[in-house]
């Protein structure tokens, strides 16, 4: 669920934010997990935490350690802290992913590189969602989300 284009975490949270020039990015066994893209319309760190709270209904933890306007950004959901070098390594000027550590903290800061931690769950059912509109619209088939938030 992390992967998939467009169903996924990853793409369903790029394309909530109206992502453009999406391509694959952040690497984890080999395998490309994340996505990257430019925002339409540059945004604060802290007016791209609030459009990613509304889409995964928590409230983001916000390190803005980079460029006060943000145009490029990298999204890999869960529990990928500890990938931000790779969005480093890319140049992006924001990451998104859904836990963030201390010890990715001065990490993050001495790059200078702006990240929004949404939450590992929040981040985590947008594709089980964007899923579920799929299954009912294409299959008939009603189906139910049962949400039960960690808060984490």
């Amino acid at each position: 669920m992390d992967a998939n284009n467009p169903y996924g975490n990853n793409y369903g949270i790029a394309g909530k934010l109206n992502l453009q020039n999406k391509e694959p990015f952040g690497y984890w066994h080999g395998m490309c997990l994340g996505v990257k893209g430019d925002l339409k319309t540059p945004l604060t760190a802290q007016e791209l935490a609030e459009q990613l709270g509304k889409i995964t209904n928590t409230k983001c933890n916000v390190f803005p350690f980079g460029c006060e306007k943000i145009q490029k950004v990298g999204i890999i959901s869960g529990g990928a802290g500890e990938d931000v070098d790779q969005a480093v390594e890319e140049k992006l000027d924001a990451y998104i992913t859904g836990e963030f550590s201390h010890e990715q903290f001065h990490y993050a800061e001495e790059m200078g590189i702006n990240v929004i931690a949404g939450g590992h769950y929040g981040t985590e059912i947008v594709g089980v969602s964007l899923l579920k509109e799929k299954v009912e619209k294409e299959l008939g088939i009603e189906t139910v989300f049962i949400d039960l938030p960690t808060n984490l």
